[in-house]
């Protein structure tokens, strides 16, 4: 009995030191993975790295001097320390950039766009809240924010010639963030039509560790007021905006915004020490993929609440629910899983019998017309596209 024990502890003391082992090997392959890639610059990032020299950085710098404002993203909130902090201190955390703020956004070979926030926040013309008859909302990520092009080639930009409507896309948002905007906005709004955008980088994005999910799913927190016969922003939020502002404007530059970790990302061991558990790199590098949602094929959490959100409120305020699929550019963007998302996207739209659009042909057909000359998203021509094939489904 004493001998079984003694080989049992022996056995375990083995293989746990050869499994810590296996971690330092996948953590050493990790750093010469991105070691090597460092070195390697492909032709997207070369032309991206160049514009940013060559035309962003001296763009933004005026857009200061002209008084225009640095975009804060709820994305970042979440991923630099000092917003995410101020987030939690004061429980609430914004879905927009600044209100009623001249805001530069982004370049991709059409010239610096910049443009002044409506009312909470969003890309729109703020006399657009006080419209009674809504023909559209549009919800979702940088593509319906505008990235990067003037007001009037943006996706509603195109379809306000044809109806009127609001734009609640913020750049670097994720499937959670749509489904809280629906659940916030749709209701006092009441539009005819509800565009939910989807893009290829959604597969997977955001969870129920999002302060976002936690804010205004568990909690319910309220994001905005009622106050004279209006809607308008949570005096809590008000006060997060003016301390965000002093924040951002400390950081030297844009990339430094950008890039900042929060404490947990940058100086927690445990926490870093934690991903190379089920040793990804090597898994990797061996074609073993235990990526159990990946393989079964089913929809990531937080796209199935964005749509769940969008099917609800859309049943309670009788609007027509849309789902649109925008597809990654192969050039500058590459993304194996984007036909599997995509589809996965598809069969939960049909389950509820909501109107799904696939533009992965129609972007696809004409790359070079469709996608900006200097980065991943779209050009003139390609919103164009997109809005015209929305026209198309839409109900008035």
């Amino acid at each position: 009995m004493i001998n079984f024990k003694i080989k049992y502890i022996a056995f375990l003391i083995i293989f746990l030191f050869c499994y810590l082992l296996l971690i330092f090997g996948d953590y050493t392959l990790a750093r010469y993975i991105s070691n090597l890639q460092e070195k390697i610059v492909s032709k997207p990032q070369l032309i991206e790295n160049k514009r940013v020299i060559d035309e962003d950085i001296p763009a933004r710098e005026l857009a200061l001097k002209q008084n225009y404002n640095r975009i804060i993203f709820p994305d970042i909130v979440e991923r630099d320390t000092k917003l995410l902090n101020l987030a939690k201190k004061l429980n609430i955390a914004p879905l927009a950039p600044f209100p009623n703020r001249k805001l530069y956004y982004c370049n991709e070979g059409y010239g610096l766009v910049k443009y002044k926030s409506d009312r909470f926040g969003f890309r729109n013309q703020d006399h657009l809240w006080d419209s009674q008859n809504l023909d559209f909302v549009i919800i979702g990520d940088s593509y319906v924010h505008g990235a990067c092009v003037k007001n009037e080639n943006t996706i509603s930009g195109n379809l306000l010639k044809y109806s009127n409507g609001i734009n609640l896309g913020v750049g670097g948002n994720n499937p959670i963030h749509y489904g809280i905007n629906a659940k916030i906005f749709i209701p006092i709004l009441k539009p005819k039509n509800v565009i939910m955008i989807f893009y290829a980088n959604d597969n997977g994005a955001g969870s129920k560790n999002s302060l976002y999910y936690k804010f205004y799913v568990e909690k319910k927190l309220n994001y905005l007021t009622y106050n004279k016969k209006q809607y308008v922003l949570n005096n809590k939020l008000i006060r997060y905006y003016e301390t965000a502002n002093q924040i951002i404007s400390d950081y030297n530059s844009e990339n430094e915004l950008e890039t900042t970790l929060t404490f947990f990302e940058r100086g927690n061991i445990f926490v870093r020490v934690l991903k190379y558990l089920s040793l990804p790199n090597i898994r990797k590098q061996l074609g073993i993929n235990i990526d159990y949602q990946y393989m079964n094929e089913k929809t990531p959490f937080s796209s199935s609440f964005a749509i769940n959100e969008l099917k609800n409120v859309c049943s309670m305020k009788k609007c027509i629910p849309i789902i649109v699929y925008i597809p990654n550019s192969e050039f500058w963007r590459p993304d194996p899983r984007s036909n599997v998302y995509k589809e996965t996207l598809r069969d939960y739209a049909n389950k509820y019998s909501i109107e799904f659009i696939d533009l992965t042909h129609t972007i696809r057909l004409e790359h070079n017309k469709t996608f900006a000359k200097k980065g991943p998203h779209l050009s003139p021509f390609g919103y164009k596209l997109v809005a015209q094939k929305i026209k198309e489904k839409l109900k008035f």
